[in-house]
């Protein structure tokens, strides 16, 4: 009988510690796992805090290309228009010094000749048209397109703008009265420049 209730006793006993035992390594197990979950999930929250940041990063960078490409978008026009208009002034003092050239040339004294003779034979004006193409291709094209419509004594009329011959030369050279080189005048400014009348045509044939 004793001896029954000694064993049970060391069963208790036994039985007690085995359980104190596996408490305590659960215990600790539960503190581990507890810990390791706090750890990751600092991790988490600074993993999120840095991807928060190079998300920000990442859109302000993003802004400032955008920034700076449209800023080189713009250096880019303001560059081509400073090339554009240089090559302008090279084109304009090519075809100035070119026509300078007609106006200076032997063809040119020749018809200032026939401002008093009159009766330009038509030889020189196809000479003035044949240099005219040369010098002043352009200009040529304009006042000669199918779409302008201008006569053949317009052509003349424009081209004798163009070298700085005044109307009187003009009427001279044409052997027409003032009325008659008014109206081409007009009629010339009308085709070329939809404008009225023909005070402007000299400035708007030098603009051509």
């Amino acid at each position: 009988m004793i001896f029954s209730e000694l064993r049970f006793i060391i069963f208790v006993i036994v039985s007690m510690t085995i359980f104190i035992i596996a408490l305590f390594v659960v215990s600790i197990k539960y503190r581990e796992a507890n810990r390791r979950m706090k750890d990751l999930s600092t991790l988490y929250e600074n993993a999120l805090h840095d991807y928060e940041q190079l998300k920000a990063s990442m859109v302000q960078n993003h802004i400032q290309h955008n920034k700076k490409i449209e800023q080189l978008s713009k250096e880019s026009e303001t560059l081509k228009t400073y090339i554009n208009r240089f090559d302008k002034q090279d084109e304009n003092k090519m075809q100035w010094d070119s026509e300078r050239k007609i106006r200076e040339s032997q063809l040119i004294q020749d018809l200032r000749e026939y401002i008093i003779k009159g009766d330009i034979p038509e030889y020189l004006w196809e000479q003035l048209f044949a240099a005219a193409d040369y010098h002043m291709p352009t200009f040529m094209k304009k006042i000669s397109n199918d779409k302008t419509n201008l006569t053949y004594i317009e052509q003349k009329i424009s081209i004798l703008i163009r070298l700085h011959f005044n109307n009187t030369d003009i009427q001279n050279l044409l052997n027409i009265t003032p009325q008659t080189l008014t109206n081409k005048r007009s009629n010339i400014n009308k085709k070329l420049f939809s404008s009225n009348g023909a005070k402007t045509l000299n400035a708007n044939i030098m603009r051509l």
